[in-house]
């Protein structure tokens, strides 16, 4: 009975400290925007979830060839013998890739088990397994065992942990052994080809699945191209809309941007240097020509391009350069708030007034007449200064005072001739 207690206190208890999931980015383009932190996190992982691991084995060669301790000693005035000295061979991670997949328990241990768990009616083999990392009953989890003698392997090697992919079209099938690892206390980095894990890359489920496990989550920063992107463009960044990668589909495209727009927001997407140009084309038809934007073609890097504008100045200067042919990686767009103040048209329309709004605004109407009579009743002036007035008092142009004064001002004398035609007209048909 004693047992059993100890058994019930154990499941109701507070579960063990588990592993460490860190959400490591990396540079967006200048190599020199890694971090200590990103740099540790990096080599002290167990496993390095990649995007890519050939981007991020080329990362790693670096480190191999000492350019990032460099920078290091000159950026943050570090003693180099603080920096670890890291010894990695060419990133060969295929091998490591199969041996992820591949490994388990044999099927002779898992029947073992099976047998066991039958005849253990108090589940006390169940709940012993929960609580210890390898040996029960003389029975081992052989992919955990496994794991570790590989990433031992592989660190003594080569200076790292185990680097396998994980993407769009794997994902589901590694979250569930990267979720195991991290429940046996292995610290897992999740890392992208460049920026921060997540942001329009995949890493989500893997993290809401550590958050159910009450799995440690540490998010390092660093650097992202949409708020490099946000930052440089000059447009309000207090509260924008982000889109990622628009659709390539037309009608989706439009519908999302269209959305956008009427939002009255900053809009923050990407897109690739293939179809810049349509976008562009696009953008112009929903938001017209006289719109702000602002693009960023390879930032942080050597030949960084910034560019902002109408759309149509920036089209035409992308379309005579063809630089954006010549560029690596994806474009940064961020489309200014739809308003008067970032499309000149708006503006334009707003200084003019606009005719259809007064015809659906019976206020605006009574507004004018009644002032058109006060200031003629009032003021012994002309007509120009009386249209003065009139536009500081109303909020519009000078021009446009004059054709509300001119309208009531002649009204009657309107009336009486479009009376006059009428006649006419039934004279004429009969």
């Amino acid at each position: 009975m004693a047992e059993i207690d100890d058994i019930i206190d154990l499941e109701d208890g507070p579960k063990e400290l588990k592993g460490r999931l860190i959400i490591c980015p990396t540079p967006i383009g200048n190599i020199r925007d890694i971090t200590i932190r990103q740099y540790e996190a990096l080599l002290e992982s167990d496993i390095i979830a990649c995007e890519d691991t050939r981007v991020t084995g080329k990362l790693f060669k670096m480190f191999k060839e000492k350019r990032i301790k460099e920078k290091f000693y000159e950026n943050f005035d570090l003693e180099m013998d603080e920096i670890k000295d890291v010894t990695i061979d060419d990133f060969e991670v295929k091998e490591e890739e199969d041996f992820f997949d591949t490994v388990g328990e044999s099927d002779s241990i898992k029947k073992a088990k099976k047998i066991l768990n039958e005849m253990d009616s108090l589940g006390f083999l169940g709940r012993t397994e929960e609580m210890e990392d390898e040996d029960m009953y003389g029975l081992e989890d052989q992919f955990i065992l496994a794991m570790r003698r590989k990433i031992a392997e592989i660190r003594e090697k080569k200076g790292r942990g185990l680097m396998v992919s994980y993407f769009k079209h794997n994902e589901d099938i590694r979250l569930i052994k990267l979720i195991k690892c991290l429940q046996y206390n292995f610290t897992v980095a999740l890392v992208s080809d460049a920026g921060t894990p997540t942001i329009s890359d995949p890493g989500y489920k893997l993290i809401n699945e550590a958050h159910k496990e009450h799995i440690l989550i540490e998010s390092l920063p660093g650097p992202n191209s949409v708020s490099v992107g946000l930052s440089s463009s000059g447009f309000p960044s207090d509260n924008f809309v982000f889109e990622g990668y628009v659709s390539k589909t037309p009608s989706l495209k439009i519908s999302k941007l269209e959305k956008a727009k009427e939002l009255g927001l900053t809009c923050v997407l990407f897109e690739s240097k293939a179809r810049v140009m349509r976008t562009l084309l696009t953008l112009e038809k929903i938001y017209g020509d006289k719109q702000q934007i602002f693009i960023g073609m390879e930032l942080t890097k050597m030949h960084e391009t910034l560019l902002r504008g109408t759309i149509s100045e920036v089209y035409e200067k992308l379309s005579k350069e063809e630089r954006h042919r010549e560029i690596k990686g994806e474009i940064t767009m961020v489309i200014a708030p739809h308003t008067p103040e970032y499309n000149e048209a708006l503006k334009e329309k707003q200084e003019d007034g606009s005719e259809e709004e007064e015809k659906s605004n019976p206020l605006v109407k009574v507004k004018v007449e009644n002032l058109v009579k006060t200031l003629q009743g009032k003021l012994e002036a002309k007509d120009k200064e009386i249209a003065e007035i009139m536009g500081k008092i109303l909020g519009v142009s000078k021009n446009k005072a004059m054709t509300h004064l001119s309208a009531e001002k002649y009204k009657h004398t309107r009336t009486l001739m479009d009376k006059l035609l009428k006649n006419a007209r039934d004279y004429n048909n009969s």
